[in-house]
């Protein structure tokens, strides 16, 4: 975030008097992010708030040491107390607020990884932290109230930095200053292009590829004058004007999914840069940024910026993340109270040195220890679970459990290249396999209770799975990372089995309606999710109409069920099981912990499932029909679901170890109905 407002900036080539615009600039960034996070009006790309900051920060910043350097005042010391008494204070109160918040609301796993979110903010260590954790478009990141610190962690790192490099520069090349700068940009934008290619979660989080943007503002700090000089009073206005159309525009329609930062970051950065060199002239653009609400705004938005994101992290924890007008103007407004509160008595007191010298250390350095102490002990006890009662604990037990295969058997896309086909998972006696279960992590969720059965007859299995992999060659999973890997898999898994003469059944499991289905459903609560996963032939485009790739789904499905009958093999189909989409375990612990009863039946409306599977059934059952005698459906649905609810809780037990995937008691359910299938198929 930015640096208080400067009165005076002299960068040694030129002094600049307090700007209004720049508040302004703050404001149209910081509005950006909390109306992208809430969802309030439609910001295509308004996490590029951030980037806006980032240059401001660079601008700011970079013009105080170009200052200080031109008089000799530059003390690395005085540098780091001023960045501290502007970043912590308010930094610190918002994480242990939160800390307590989490106290009351967070399970202890969620609890262990939020205070060590907390601690590696307090060290400006936090995007190195998710950068290993949490993908930030991904919706796990709604629900996480610190990750936005994220942004603060790159800044300090490269305030840890860059002093250095403009010090020895001014003093040793000085000439030479400008040229460095603009070289180091460029390679750390060139390394974000390939980053975001190769690693698109390290190039989002880490200082390498974001130090470009934060170098631009520096850049444009040491030469303003000449950047000036360049245009007329009415050039500089028309481009001051521009710049900030282009900025809002690009903050507004920006596509979404596509690499960041890489050339498209380019837009916001250069469009702020242009405000910043050419704001300051008499123009539309700074009238509007110079106004006394985006100025009011712009003033507040470092506490803003840190308030929003606890209050929107929260409520989607508890499943109850804001969907309607009101709930969002409502967190908006008091986003903006609190904000203010903060920027009056915390940020404002610091910054301004009213609180004496020994007291402000004490109290941020209290604060400090508070918070790493607190996250250790949270790290040793896994997440303090001694807040909560024994049967909350026995509800967390079933989370993210699954048969004793389920890991030794499931692939990843990575190890795809060097994977031996022929040494993949068997299940059972020790005798040539005869079945094949071929699919992806709902596969894997439910081999161990399959083979388990089918080993009482004597029956072996041999497992071809790979996670978020549909098992139809021929098609890509859009928004997937190394998305060929899976076509590469199931085009030589599809070689494999027909080539095996030993294998008789092979059993499809997936969940299908998420690789089929190219629009959101509703969860079990009936709240509608983002989702853009969804298969389109190795062929085609994923924008291509969606007849266009329905039709080639189809064809896909009905190739693969040829090509296996044609072979010899008869094949099993798992049609999809029901998927809440809201992970089971903790919701009920979240209940009990409020004083609910654990329930010994609970489901939810039919109909959201219904909307889930429609068009998966129509595709499975247009393929299947043609190989009547061959091709056998099985519905889980006939286990987990009546004619108005399916259950998520069953005879005390729960069914599912997270939001879609069976656990083992689900599983061990499910199985009875394609063990009979299959044992049905072996048997003719």
């Amino acid at each position: 975030m930015s640096p208080p407002n400067l009165r005076v900036l002299v960068t040694g080539l030129k002094i600049m008097q307090y700007r209004t615009e720049i508040d302004g600039l703050r404001a149209i960034a910081v509005l950006s992010v909390i109306f992208y996070h809430l969802g309030l009006v439609t910001v295509g790309a308004g996490f590029a708030g951030v980037d806006v900051f980032f240059v401001i920060s660079g601008y700011l910043i970079g013009g105080l040491i170009l200052n200080e350097c031109a008089t000799g005042d530059f003390r690395f010391r005085n540098f780091f107390a001023r960045r501290a008494r502007r970043i912590f204070p308010a930094l610190f109160a918002v994480i242990l607020i939160t800390f307590a918040a989490g106290w009351i609301i967070m399970l202890p796993k969620d609890y262990q990884y939020f205070l060590g979110g907390g601690a590696t903010a307090v060290l400006s260590l936090s995007n190195i932290w998710f950068a290993s954790r949490i993908d930030y478009f991904n919706p796990q990141a709604e629900q996480d109230p610190l990750i936005h610190t994220w942004s603060l962690g790159v800044e300090e790192q490269f305030y840890l930095v860059v002093p250095i490099l403009i010090v020895l520069g001014w003093k040793f090349f000085r000439r030479y200053l400008s040229l460095t700068l603009i070289i180091l940009a460029v390679a750390s934008f060139m390394l974000a292009i390939w980053m975001s290619d190769k690693h698109p979660q390290l190039s989002f989080y880490m200082l390498p590829s974001r130090a470009w943007e934060l170098l631009v503002g520096v850049i444009v700090a040491l030469r303003e004058r000449q950047l000036r000089d360049l245009a007329s009073d009415l050039q500089a206005a028309i481009i001051g004007n521009l710049s900030l159309l282009i900025l809002v525009s690009a903050l507004l329609m920006l596509p979404k999914g596509v690499d960041w930062p890489g050339a498209f970051t380019l837009v916001p950065v250069l469009a702020t840069a242009g405000v910043l060199s050419y704001g300051t002239q008499v123009s539309t653009a700074k009238r509007i940024l110079s106004s006394q609400p985006l100025r009011i705004i712009g003033l507040m938005s470092y506490s803003a910026y840190l308030i929003h994101q606890p209050f929107i992290g929260f409520m989607s924890y508890l499943d109850m993340a804001p969907r309607t007008l009101l709930v969002k103007l409502v967190l908006l407004l008091s986003t903006f109270v609190l904000a203010y509160l903060s920027w009056r008595l915390i940020e404002t007191p610091f910054r301004q040195q009213r609180i004496p010298k020994y007291v402000g250390r004490g109290i941020l350095s209290a604060a400090a220890i508070g918070i790493i102490g607190l996250a250790i002990v949270g790290d040793k006890t896994d997440g303090i679970p001694k807040r909560f009662s024994g049967q909350i604990a026995d509800i967390l037990a079933v989370e993210n459990t699954f048969g004793p295969n389920n890991k030794r058997c499931l692939n990843v896309r990575e190890d795809v290249p060097q994977l031996d086909l022929d040494a993949t998972c068997v299940l059972g006696p020790d005798k040539p396999q005869s079945v094949a279960i071929w699919g992806d992590s709902h596969g894997a969720a439910i081999i161990d209770a399959i083979a388990d059965q089918l080993a009482k007859d004597d029956v072996a299995t041999r497992t071809y799975l790979l996670s978020s992999c549909l098992p139809v060659p021929g098609l890509l999973n859009h928004g997937q990372k190394r998305a060929t890997r899976c076509a590469e898999f199931n085009q030589r898994v599809l070689a494999h089995i027909t080539a095996d003469d030993t294998l008789e059944v092979v059993v499809l499991v997936a969940t299908w309606d998420n690789y089929f289905m190219a629009e959101d459903h509703p969860n079990m609560l009936g709240t509608i999710g983002d989702d853009s996963f969804y298969s389109y032939p190795t062929t085609g485009s994923p924008y291509m109409s969606e007849d266009e790739r329905q039709k080639s789904v189809r064809a896909a499905v009905s190739l693969l069920l040829k090509q296996l009958v044609a072979a010899g093999k008869s094949v099993v189909i798992v049609q999809s099981n029901p998927r809440p989409n809201v992970n089971i375990p903790r919701l009920f612990a979240r209940k009990v912990n409020n004083g609910e009863e654990f329930p010994k039946e609970y489901g939810y409306d039919r109909r959201y499932f219904e909307s889930q599977v429609e068009l998966s059934y129509s595709i499975m059952q247009e393929a299947a029909s043609n190989h009547p005698k061959q091709v056998s459906l099985v519905y889980p649905e006939s286990v987990l679901c009546d004619s108005e609810v399916c259950k998520v809780i069953m005879d005390n037990e729960i069914m599912f170890s997270d939001d879609n995937h069976l656990s083992i008691n689900g599983s061990a359910k499910v199985a009875i109905p394609i063990v009979e299938s299959v044992s049905h198929m072996l048997s003719e």
